[in-house]
């Protein structure tokens, strides 16, 4: 180490070298900095992964935008970093399964450097914490293929026999602001000219549920995604579960707006306790304990729905093509909905549907026009 003090007049040569000296490092102060801040952290497994994986949760949580909120005591909080706390709480509790968790972070400055590791990635298997890597979020051909890449590097190879697989459940949980049928363009605080609709995340979500032939020769295709959590605002609408249906068997998502909280998905570490059987059962406790959290939590509407999509397919296939019209004229007017309402109020909306496939909880505002109000379809419109 050099230390630049303890500098004394006396040979003027030495003072000059020492001097220099010091104005070296100190330049170097900089870069040094930034290159600590960019270094991957990460543990590599030791020992081959244990067989036997029950299940996968991969959390994506938006933080890249403003996600200030405060409490009723008047305490500020950040949503994402709140939501990472939850997912953190969850992963440790799970012993069975694998948690991969990708916190998407706003591009930092320092200086005039740009930090171009904007993402953190966090990997635990049996209750424990197995990799933390900084990594840099990739935009093209999705926007998720970084994320993806790390989950398909790290899980668990469930490998039982040759070409032989046993497919854990898999649960993808989708945290951030509300995702538009439209234009999603400055979605992301950082890439504001990236549009993030849900089509991109369709795209994105796609591909945890694609093809994927490194598992095994016995295993071409995997099976969709099992559950897909849409923690966002007005994620209950026609076009969103659309756009979800083909990859998920079950979405979560509340159909009105969301507390910046999001939904708390604490009850997942039940998990553990699950038999593997029925788990439509199973996750309308966990939208029970979503629900009754957010009640306690804030004072305006709360409604959280489980959707199951192979029921809900008659419905969105018999309004398709009258959605995709309206969805057309919106996007030729180059306007975002300006109102949403319950679709049962829409006199085009089915009116013999009687919520097929859609289990909702809904709890009306404690003040306001819709404070009366005292259901919800599970759907809603906008106009």
């Amino acid at each position: 180490m050099f230390d630049c003090a303890g500098l004394r007049i006396g040979d003027s040569r030495v003072v000059l070298k020492k001097l220099l000296r010091c104005v070296g490092v100190l330049s170097l102060m900089p870069l040094i900095l930034i290159s600590c801040q960019a270094t991957s952290v990460h543990r590599e497994e030791e020992l081959p992964p244990p067989a036997g994986i029950r299940y996968q949760l991969v959390y994506i949580i938006h933080g890249d935008g403003s996600y200030l909120f405060h409490t009723a005591d008047g305490e500020s909080h950040y949503a994402d970093r709140r939501v990472l706390n939850q997912a953190f709480r969850t992963a440790a509790a799970l012993n069975s399964g694998e948690v991969f968790i990708f916190h998407q972070k706003p591009r930092g400055r320092f200086l005039f450097f740009t930090q171009s590791r904007d993402g953190k990635f966090y990997h635990y298997r049996g209750g424990e914490i197995m990799n933390k890597i900084s990594y840099r979020r990739r935009h093209t051909p999705s926007l998720w293929d970084e994320e993806y890449a790390y989950f398909r590097h790290y899980r668990a190879d469930n490998r039982t026999g040759p070409g032989t697989v046993e497919k854990p459940l898999l649960i993808i949980l989708f945290y951030g602001h509300q995702v538009f049928e439209t234009d999603g363009t400055e979605y992301h605080g950082s890439y504001p000219d990236e549009p993030f609709s849900t089509r991109e995340l369709a795209d994105s979500i796609s591909l945890f549920a694609a093809p994927d032939e490194s598992i095994g020769a016995g295993c071409v295709e995997r099976a969709p995604v099992d559950l897909v959590v849409l923690s966002t605002c007005m994620g209950g609408t026609v076009g969103t579960l659309k756009a979800l249906a083909p990859l998920s068997h079950f979405v979560i998502a509340s159909p009105e707006s969301l507390h910046l909280s999001h939904m708390d998905m604490s009850g997942l570490h039940r998990l553990e306790a699950w038999n593997g059987n029925d788990l439509q059962s199973f996750l309308t406790e966990v939208v029970w304990h979503t629900f009754t959290e957010l009640t306690h939590l804030t004072s305006t509407v709360v409604s959280i729905a489980l959707y199951n999509t192979a029921m809900v397919a008659p419905l969105l296939d018999s309004i398709s093509n009258q959605y995709d019209e309206k969805l057309r004229n919106l996007e030729l007017d180059e306007g975002i909905p300006l109102e949403y309402y319950d679709c049962i109020e829409d006199p085009l909306f089915p009116q013999e549907y009687g919520g097929e496939g859609v289990f909702i909880l809904y709890r009306p505002p404690l003040f306001g026009r819709d404070k009366n109000k005292i259901s919800h379809s599970g759907w809603e419109c906008w106009k």
